[in-house]
């Protein structure tokens, strides 16, 4: 049976384009995030730049500059604005808490790039895409198959559930 339609090429072709993409921001990238990554983290670091953090000895309060409160918990990695917990990536809030430890001077303060989930990572992004695709010859160089056999393949049309040994043949 023939196609009518090439879309099944065309989404192989958005797939091989795709990791080509992806391939080439890896190449570009010269820091520990992918290039997303890099971008929203700068515009969150740029953010806490308008907070004040309370630490109370386990949570610090977070309060930004329009006076909206959040709670952030570096030891279970949660902030009340649940952008942490949705996307492993950190807020601004827990930014600001993080910073705010440094700053106190705590001791054994993971540096920020730590905190922020393993997806997000380059070096995780270059492990998934390390298999290439090959390229291969064009169609005119392709060998010529002169017999075309036809695969029937067997279904089994039966909807029924399995019966149970115990339960007896209904007629």
């Amino acid at each position: 049976m023939m196609t009518h339609t090439n879309i099944l090429l065309n989404n192989m072709c958005e797939v091989l384009n795709g990791i080509c993409n992806v391939q080439r921001g890896i190449d570009r990238s010269h820091g520990p995030f992918t290039p997303t990554t890099t971008t929203l983290l700068d515009q969150m670091k740029r953010q806490t730049q308008k907070h004040m953090c309370i630490f109370n000895g386990v949570k610090t309060q977070v309060i930004t500059h329009w006076g909206d409160q959040f709670i952030v918990s570096l030891d279970e990695k949660t902030c009340k604005c649940r952008h942490w917990e949705i996307t492993s990536m950190l807020c601004s809030h827990a930014i600001s808490a993080i910073w705010d430890k440094i700053k106190l001077g705590t001791k054994n303060v993971p540096e920020l790039e730590q905190w922020v989930h393993p997806c997000y990572w380059l070096v995780t992004w270059a492990e998934v895409y390390k298999h290439k695709i090959e390229p291969i010859n064009g169609r005119l160089m392709w060998p010529i198959i002169t017999s075309r056999q036809k695969h029937e393949e067997r279904y089994d049309h039966t909807f029924a559930l399995p019966r149970s040994p115990e339960e007896p043949e209904k007629h």
